[in-house]
């Protein structure tokens, strides 16, 4: 025996059972896009280009030359004693000479959802009076970093320290905003060091 599903108001026909697919399909694309799956380029030319930070102040500082990052952001982190703020240096790049061993490159790694994506960029960077700095960009999804080549005009960025070069002591910083590309992603203030 049939069951009659018109008496519900469902009708089964074949345009429901391409809306069922198509929303399907949608769906799957969305939840791809979400974890990092598909292409993801950055949206450049912004005027607003600096993250906001969350939870807390955000405290911008000049560069200091290179061999004085690391000694210089852990005085900050002490001076400030348990104030949470998201702290990030300011400086600008400019001239391609300057710019040395650009390199990117897609990870990608499993997630519930299917394969994610992340684009990673590097570069060595010379600041003619501070010295050398390696400089580090990721963006979640398959993307062109090109944008982070040097040119004649100058880029604003804020840059935080997250390590040396174990051969060189060349600090590594990470770039958190760049002049012109949009923010993607937010300042967390974190704690500075309480004072002993």
């Amino acid at each position: 025996m049939k069951k009659d599903y018109r008496c519900l108001g469902w009708k089964r026909n074949s345009a429901s059972r391409r809306r069922g697919k198509l929303t399907i399909i949608l769906t799957s694309l969305m939840a791809l896009e979400l974890c990092g799956c598909g292409e993801h380029q950055p949206k450049l030319g912004v005027q607003h280009w600096k993250p906001k930070p969350v939870g807390g102040l955000i405290e911008v500082r000049p560069l200091p030359p290179a061999n004085q990052v690391s000694a210089d952001y852990t005085k900050w982190l002490e001076d400030d004693g348990a104030k949470k703020k998201a702290r990030v240096y300011e400086t600008t790049l400019r001239w391609a000479t300057n710019q040395v061993n650009f390199t990117t490159k897609i990870l990608t790694g499993d997630t519930p959802l299917g394969q994610s994506r992340t684009t990673k960029a590097a570069f060595a960077f010379r600041n003619t009076t501070n010295g050398w700095y390696y400089l580090t960009w990721s963006r979640r999804g398959r993307c062109n970093a090109d944008f982070l080549k040097l040119g004649d005009h100058g880029k604003q960025v804020w840059i935080r320290p997250v390590g040396e070069l174990e051969e060189s002591g060349i600090p590594e910083m990470q770039i958190v905003a760049f002049e012109g590309l949009e923010a993607t992603g937010l300042l967390i203030p974190e704690p500075g060091l309480l004072a002993k």
